[in-house]
């Protein structure tokens, strides 16, 4: 049943998608209550997918590859939708439902175990891997943010050398990519850096408390609090690339393009660490779990 529930939401995923694509080339206000109507629809499908799952398991849904990608999708599209009914910016919203339409549809032709196994069965792991698929999602929809943001500043730019050169009566142009589409009407730099910082601060704890549920999982099983296993590694080389940016954000000031460039480039480090890691089944202190 929770695996029907989970192809079903991949199909309205899909429709979503499909929705988003044509909503962003011929916008309309119609169209933009349809598209966020759908993401809506697809996150209660995806929902009760998930709580499927978990009642089928008798344990949080974090099994397997197949669990570990449905969640994933469905926590990034969750933080996806208050970023954009609390931060005012639908776009984000629009753009991660391809992404996370590509994670359900994966995870729904992945094979699934029965019962899960007694590793997760330690609220301990089941913390851990939660806390840091949820401040990993936080920093993935941090980066779609920031790609609406690079999006604007190009905008803003090429109109001000547009205005600085313009004659009276010259013949305004397209702004570039977005204009004339659903990529139009975006909300103002300030916002769109007000909701990055707010998503690495929402993001950072749930890491690091990852982090240290991890650890003591890692004392209760072994006796050892780090194992200097792959992803242990891994995850603090990213722990510490977050920290790093968390600093030069809050303490040393970083704001506009360059923040938004490094933000980027640190989410595509989070979802190759992902995609690497958990997809191919490496190992939690030394048991496969995800």
């Amino acid at each position: 049943m929770p695996t029907a529930l989970l192809q079903l939401s991949a199909l309205v995923y899909a429709i979503g998608t499909l929705a988003v694509v044509l909503h962003i080339l011929r916008p309309s206000d119609s169209g933009a209550k349809r598209v966020m109507m759908l993401v809506v629809t697809s996150v209660i499908f995806h929902a009760l997918a998930v709580g499927g799952r978990m009642v089928e398991l008798s344990a949080f849904p974090l099994a397997d590859a197949h669990d570990a990608l449905s969640v994933f999708g469905f926590l990034l599209l969750s933080i996806s939708l208050v970023v954009a009914f609390r931060g005012g910016v639908p776009q984000v919203a629009w753009l991660a439902m391809p992404l996370v339409s590509l994670m359900v549809l994966i995870s729904s032709n992945l094979k699934s175990v029965a019962e899960a196994p007694e590793s997760l069965k330690s609220i301990w792991l089941s913390a851990h891997i939660g806390m840091a698929l949820l401040g990993d999602s936080a920093f993935v929809v941090a980066g779609i943010t920031a790609s609406v943001y690079l999006l604007q500043e190009r905008r803003i730019r090429k109109r001000k050398r547009k205005k600085s050169k313009g004659k009276p009566g010259t013949r305004r142009t397209g702004d570039g990519w977005g204009s004339n589409t659903g990529m139009t009407q975006l909300p103002a730099l300030e916002a769109l850096d007000r909701v990055n910082v707010w998503l690495f601060k929402f993001g950072f704890p749930l890491m690091t408390l990852g982090i240290i549920s991890g650890m003591v999982y890692g004392k209760v099983t072994s006796g050892d609090l780090w194992s200097w296993d792959t992803r242990n590694v891994v995850s603090a080389a990213v722990w510490v690339t977050y920290a790093a940016m968390l600093y030069a954000r809050l303490i040393i000031g970083w704001r506009g393009r360059k923040a938004a460039w490094l933000t980027i480039c640190c989410v595509i480090a989070i979802l190759m660490t992902f995609i690497g890691l958990g997809v191919t089944g490496t190992t939690v202190h030394g048991q496969e779990v995800v």
